[in-house]
């Protein structure tokens, strides 16, 4: 306990006024430990070396050697390698020549542990074993350290199981004798090693705990370095923002300690952060900054990680050569530092450069090599990735089939870990191409039900509904629900209002960094509850028996794009085809971007530049009926037409697919699917909504005054809800009122998509931004949820155009979401929704209330683009 040892060295200093001056070396040592294990190695350095020659002085030589031992680790943490060793080695010649034999095993200990940090493997281990064979017969604490240190560089030549072990048992240990620092570092270490095993939310809840241990104890150095981790543990999980945050926020921290070391790498990996949002100019500055410290440590693996990364960028930019050159030269700095694990990493990205350079004559034996070791989760999943891909290539598609299915069996072994639903989009939007690939070759292979069911299956592992319990919310400490509070209460500086007549909230750049900090305090606060939660369900794994939910007459179509094609699954009860589509999901892509930016240049503007923006968009419109829906039509023979959708088919505005008055709205009844096992559940008998609690909330402004007349409108309609007006319509009460109505809960106010990162779209309440992350632990009661504001079901531009306010509060628990993929008109909307909530105040059902809200703004010549945007999510 740092803080209170500082107490007790202040009131020693005072008694040591008063004692012989051959006692001062003691004090001056005291003084350089607690600088010491705070962290701060330069204060401790001239300290200790001020004791030890003092003791020099004194002719106590003993002394001497114990202060060389203790200045080992400092000019260690240093970076200062050459001195660390000397002082070693004088210290351990002494203690040999003397038969001081524990202190010449704490001594080997800490050269092993310079020999460690300098990435040599072989040389740290023979220290490791030379203290152990001294510690073995007293055991104890010495033990523990050496074991402890040892237990590294198993994990280094990844001996997970034998590492655990080892910490575990050094663990122990250390609680016996009430060494919270020490027991500390041995979890924060079991916690690396579940993140090198692929478990990423037990690694994330485990790294929590601990950093909040080493801060509640002063270890400033420790908790730095469990948030480096937390750095690299977000790359995994594809959360780079908060990977760029976190590695800005340590970086002048290990400047201020002197440990060049862990800035390096804080750098390196805020490259890869920046390097993954294709900031690919600020990625090579940081990528040159780490490599700076590195080799001003002299640190050839860190040196191949720069080199690794290299390697990934030149294979981004088609340099495939380039590349695999610059995996071969960090492969020979990784087995020159006897990291295996990496090591292997640097062999997959060879054998993926060199088989898209061509050059694949040795191709076979590396694979199989490769195969033979004993690889993690991500590894096993990437080298299976990148061998199905070369066979998919060459159109070889039954060798291809047999790499794929290992690689999205390892996926979904990955995400069933992830109980946090609102980052398994993130951590899967890397890997949607192997689905894809696997996709496009059980087709190639005339297996199309078993395509369709696998496509299914991955749009139900990634959107499947999650366990909300408010109870875990209860859970979080008070003092961390405080600190997010008041972090909350910083965004109000920040609302801002669109202008008259729109319903959407410019983003601040301000915003990004008090985002991510809020965006970490909540991950923060889930780690804090993980023990209790209920695992979310493994997706359910679907098979073609479930098209017996349909009803005769239904027909269910999925869209999926397969790189170079688009193609859609038609399926009834009685059978499942597929049918490729005239164009490109390149081309497709960009219809879909040109005609969101002509709809909304078509509510913002007037006149004449209007008028152009309309014919534009209905010639699109009309054009992509024909490449999508004319090509179906033969199939397309019942009622109720139900589309599943996802992705970038889940942006197009399909209720107004067509021409003129001939929209697809106009010949079947529309049904919008997210989870294909909501089949399974199809929508019941009209709702009594009137006898459920229902909520409205309106945030209205001097730019937005339809708002409040909208609540108005619904709370005429339904006498019984309950209204949140203006200055009321807070986070915490739509919270409360997410948790406990059953109804339907309407919130009609400014909204703003984020184009980065779709988990800060958010909803702008009375007291702050509302964003998808909010709804954890709360869920959302509802039967239905109306999100009335501008693009709350558009997704970001990045991470697979998938996740969406609206996809949020669908997977938090409401069956039904109403919500717009480009911004609203203010008045049209108060119209449209009227109609919709009249229809059902009368009994209809949500999806036949929604068909006629959007007829009633067609009734109104209204353009396509004020009612095209709402679309209703669930079925």
């Amino acid at each position: 306990d740092l803080e209170q040892a500082r107490q007790y060295l202040r009131r020693v200093g005072r008694v040591f006024a008063y004692v012989d001056n051959r006692y001062r070396p003691r004090l001056r040592g005291m003084q350089g430990r607690l600088h010491h294990y705070s962290g701060h190695y330069q204060q401790a350095l001239t300290a200790y070396q001020q004791a030890r020659e003092q003791y020099r002085a004194q002719r106590e030589f003993a002394h001497v050697a114990r202060m060389h031992r203790i200045l080992t680790e400092v000019y260690m943490y240093l970076g200062r390698y050459r001195e660390a060793l000397d002082a070693g080695r004088q210290a351990i010649r002494y203690f040999t020549r003397h038969e001081m034999l524990s202190d010449a095993a704490q001594t080997m200990t800490n050269v092993g542990n310079v020999y460690h940090r300098m990435d040599n493997n072989r040389m740290a281990l023979r220290y490791y074993d030379r203290a152990r064979d001294i510690f073995a017969e007293s055991g104890g604490i010495p033990l523990a350290i050496v074991d402890y240190n040892r237990a590294n560089i198993l994990t280094n030549l990844f001996r997970l199981s034998e590492a655990r072990e080892l910490y575990e048992q050094a663990a122990q240990v250390y609680a016996g004798a009430g060494m919270a620092i020490p027991e500390t570092l041995c979890r924060y270490s079991i916690a690396y090693l579940l993140f090198l095993d692929g478990l990423y939310v037990e690694a994330m809840t485990l790294f929590e705990k601990v950093l909040d241990r080493f801060e509640e104890v002063g270890e400033q150095r420790a908790a730095a370095v469990t948030r480096l981790d937390l750095a690299e543990l977000n790359l995994q999980l594809n959360q780079f923002g908060s990977t760029v945050m976190l590695s800005e926020d340590i970086s002048p921290v290990f400047r201020r300690l002197g440990m060049r070391y862990e800035e390096g790498k804080a750098h390196f990996f805020r490259a890869l952060g920046e390097l993954s949002l294709g900031q690919t100019g600020e990625a090579s500055r940081s990528l040159r900054q780490a490599e700076k410290r590195f080799g001003d440590e002299g640190n050839e693996l860190w040196l191949g990680m720069v080199s690794f990364a290299r390697c990934r960028l030149l294979m981004a930019r088609g340099k495939y050569d380039e590349a695999a050159r610059e995996s071969t030269r960090a492969r020979r700095l990784f087995v020159k530092s006897k990291d295996e694990r990496r090591a292997v990493d640097a062999d997959i990205s060879h054998l993926a450069a060199r088989l898209k350079s061509s050059a694949t004559k040795r191709i076979p034996s590396q694979a199989r090599a490769l195969q033979a070791k004993r690889l993690t989760r991500h590894q096993t999943y990437r080298l299976h990735d990148v061998l199905g891909e070369h066979h998919f290539g060459r159109r070889d598609y039954k060798t291809a089939l047999r790499h794929l299915r290992p690689a999205v069996k390892q996926v979904e072994k990955m995400v069933s870990r992830l109980q946090q639903h609102d980052i398994r989009h993130f951590f899967v939007a890397d890997k949607v191409g192997t689905y894809r690939r696997l996709i496009r070759c059980l087709l190639e292979l005339g297996r199309s039900d078993e395509a369709f069911v696998q496509n299914l299956d991955v749009l139900a592992l990634i959107n499947q509904p999650a366990v909300s319990d408010q109870v875990l919310r209860d859970r979080v400490p008070s003092a961390l629900l405080e600190q997010i509070e008041e972090l909350r209460q910083s965004f109000a500086r920040y609302q801002q209002f669109p202008r008259s007549g729109q319903r959407s909230g410019a983003t601040l750049a301000g915003l990004r960094t008090a985002e991510q900090r809020l965006w970490s305090l909540e991950q923060k606060a889930r780690a804090e509850v993980a023990g209790g939660m209920a695992r979310d369900r493994v997706a359910q794994k679907i098979d073609v028996g479930l098209l017996g939910s349909l009803e005769h007459g239904d027909v269910l179509v999925n869209f999926v794009g397969l790189e170079d094609t688009v193609g859609a699954f038609v399926a009834s009860r009685e059978k499942v085809s597929f049918h490729r589509l005239p164009l490109s999901e390149g081309a497709l892509r960009a219809s879909v971007r040109k005609l969101h930016f002509l709809f909304e240049s078509i509510v913002h503007a007037q006149g004449r530049v209007r008028e152009q923006s309309i014919a534009a968009a209905d010639y699109l419109l009309a054009e992509l009926y024909e490449q999508l829906m004319k090509p179906l039509e033969s199939r397309l023979r019942g009622d109720r037409l139900l589309l599943l959708l996802d992705g970038l088919f889940a942006q197009i505005p399909f209720v107004a697919l067509g021409v003129g008055e001939t929209r697809l709205v106009d010949r079947y009844e529309l049904r919008f699917l997210v989870d294909p096992a909501s089949l399974a559940g199809q929508e019941p008998a009209p709702t009594d909504w009137s006898s459920r609690r229902s909520a409205v909330f309106s945030v209205p402004s001097p730019t937005l005054p339809s708002v409040e007349r909208e609540a108005e409108d619904i709370a005429g309609i339904f006498g019984d809800v309950t209204v949140y007006p203006g200055e009321v319509a807070t986070t915490a009460c739509l919270r409360s009122e997410l948790a406990r109505a059953d109804g339907f809960v309407h919130i009609a106010t400014h909204a703003s998509r984020s184009s980065e990162n779709p988990l800060f779209s958010r909803m702008l309440m009375a007291d702050g931004p509302f964003f998808p992350f909010d709804l954890f632990g709360t869920g959302v009661r509802a039967g239905l949820t109306a999100l009335s504001g501008c693009q709350t079901a558009a997704p970001g531009l990045n991470y697979g155009n998938s996740f969406s306010l609206a996809k949020a509060f669908y997977q938090a628990g409401s069956r039904y979401v109403l919500a717009s993929l480009w911004p609203v008109n203010d008045s049209l909307t108060r119209t449209f929704m009227a109609a919709f909530y009249g229809q059902l105040r009368q009994g209809e059902t949500v999806s036949k209330a929604y068909t006629a809200a959007v007829g009633k703004l067609r009734q109104l010549d209204a353009p396509t683009a004020f009612w095209g945007s709402f679309v209703l999510l669930g079925v």
